[in-house]
């Protein structure tokens, strides 16, 4: 179970120190060894379901300012995007570190428009901002316990807009996903 992860942040390697090469030709051995390897690539790309997303709260997220279910920012939304991305650059051999350059390079493959690659990575970058303040204030107040966990009723009335919408983009980015590597037949 742990092999899909494993891969993962192997793959998200960079360099720090010592021959840059190495790593790079590590990566592009482990490509060649994944292109055409679909049933593969499907088992690494369905760890996008390991966690569900906030549910029906997508819908309803905007119809209270006192919800108190909080929303794991972490599983919820930039895990999918960036697992997502991953599984797709490995299949389209993009070997670029950065999620949002790797969202690029996918969408110059046509697997979706520059528009939707756009939202994509605003709506990361959204989730990590997000993620970031909840860290803060869980340090600030002495417990790093919930620090991915956020509750919709502690932002602001645009702030739960824009949650909501990039909530909608992680849903339309994991059936795109869901439906490249068929993983319905799982």
């Amino acid at each position: 179970e742990e092999s899909p992860m494993n891969l993962g942040i192997f793959f998200d390697a960079v360099t720090v120190a010592g021959d840059a090469e190495l790593l790079a030709r590590a990566k592009r051995e482990f490509v060649g060894l994944m292109t055409g390897e679909s049933v593969a690539l499907a088992h690494f790309a369905r760890a996008i379901d390991l966690f569900p997303g906030p549910g029906g709260m997508l819908s309803t997220i905007m119809a209270t300012v006192g919800r108190e279910e909080p929303i794991d920012i972490k599983k919820s939304g930039t895990f999918p995007i960036v697992h997502g991305i991953r599984s797709l650059a490995i299949e389209k051999g993009v070997t670029e570190a950065s999620t949002a350059e790797r969202v690029t390079k996918i969408a110059e493959t046509g697997l979706f428009d520059e528009a939707f690659g756009r939202e994509l990575s605003e709506a990361l970058g959204y989730f990590m901002e997000l993620r970031l303040k909840s860290q803060l204030r869980a340090h600030l107040s002495g417990s790093m316990e919930g620090e991915s966990l956020l509750r919709p009723s502690d932002l602001t009335a645009l702030d739960r807009d824009l949650l909501r919408d990039a909530l909608r983009v992680v849903k339309r980015f994991r059936e795109i996903v869901r439906n490249h590597f068929k993983l319905g037949m799982f």
